[in-house]
């Protein structure tokens, strides 16, 4: 029953008007009551079935991958943030102070030497016999890609002078 019939059916009466309709005519007021009554049943037991509904929706709304078989791609945007075992030192991170830090050491004779100089100047002579003032180096450590090396193992059989094959 919707609540617009409810009201309809049952327009509300003050304490005086209901006193008033038990005085006149008590069968009246008893069927009203019993009509009131089959109501009130009625709807109590439509407000648990909703309740039930509303819990079993609230239920699926709270599954994710961490407490349902569901895979972790459907949790969406509201991923839990990882959580680390490592416990915080309360040192800043990097290098610390006093730690005698190393780097690659350039060497001396390296696979290639790439020059990189300009042939002319901005006013249009030629740099190749002007005076070289300094001169910056520096090194780029590469790990080549890993290479296929293809071997081919060749067995001959051969047949000495005597007869014996080998």
């Amino acid at each position: 029953m919707k609540d617009s019939q409810v009201k309809q059916l049952f327009p509300e009466l003050s304490k005086e008007q209901a006193s008033q309709m038990i005085k006149e005519d008590p069968g009246q007021a008893a069927n009203l009551l019993v009509a009131l009554t089959k109501t009130v049943n009625i709807l109590s037991s439509k407000v648990d079935e909703l309740t039930i509904q509303v819990e079993e929706l609230e239920r699926r709304l709270s599954k994710d991958s961490s407490n349902s078989s569901k895979p972790p791609s459907s949790d969406g945007y509201k991923k839990p943030s990882p959580k680390s075992l490592r416990k915080k030192s309360g040192k800043k991170s990097g290098g610390q102070k006093g730690h005698k830090g190393t780097t690659l050491s350039k060497v001396n004779n390296p696979d290639k030497i790439i020059h990189h100089s300009l042939d002319n100047c901005s006013c249009g002579l030629s740099l190749d016999k002007g005076t070289v003032l300094s001169e910056e180096r520096r090194q780029v450590f590469n790990i080549p890609a890993p290479r296929i090396e293809f071997t081919e193992h060749c067995v001959q059989k051969v047949k000495c002078s005597c007869g014996k094959i080998h």
